[in-house]
């Protein structure tokens, strides 16, 4: 009985000793744990400043309304001026006015329409004029008039028809097709 009694008080004091060395292990990581959430946070601060002047607000939470910014203090932002951005920003289409033009004319193969049912040729009627940007090494407007006609004759056929037109990148778009 005795010695029952030494193994039992012999591991006591061995779970007395687990027990302390547990809990100083068990402090020391605390204490680890919360420098480690302090440097998180840091780092986490920091890399909102440099998100934040790297890509900016986004302006849909900058301005909720639509409006002006006001939480902007005034001269920051490098000296540009507040006002309308994006599509709607012009009023219309912009001008283009001041760059070179070439004419192209686009006609039918043998210079008219014929009539499919009698071959009798259709007499012109005017031009369908559209303009286009086009991107080649220098950028001018390329002007497309497409020669339109009307028939002479009575057949049942379509009274006026345009010869076709160039191609496009986008179907009814102010940009060139390149190759």
């Amino acid at each position: 009985m005795a010695e029952a009694l030494a193994q039992a008080l012999n591991a006591d004091e061995r779970l007395a000793a687990t027990t302390a060395e547990l809990g100083a292990e068990n402090t020391r990581l605390r204490e680890a744990h919360a420098a480690q959430q302090a440097e998180l946070e840091r780092v986490a601060a920091e890399l909102a400043v440099l998100q934040r002047m790297l890509f900016g607000r986004s302006s849909e939470r900058a301005r909720p309304g639509g409006g002006e910014r006001t939480s902007r203090p005034e001269g920051a932002g490098g000296g540009r001026q507040p006002g309308r951005r994006g599509p709607g920003a012009r009023a219309g289409r912009r001008d283009y006015s001041h760059l070179p033009r070439i004419e192209v004319i686009w006609d039918f193969p043998g210079g008219g329409y014929r009539c499919p049912d009698c071959g009798m040729l259709f007499t012109l009627l005017g031009d369908d004029v559209s303009e286009q940007v086009d991107w080649a090494v220098v950028v001018r407007v390329v002007v497309h008039c497409r020669r339109r006609y009307r028939r002479a004759c009575r057949c049942p056929v379509p009274a006026t028809v345009a010869a076709p037109g160039p191609p496009k990148a986008i179907g009814k778009g102010p940009r060139s097709q390149r190759r």
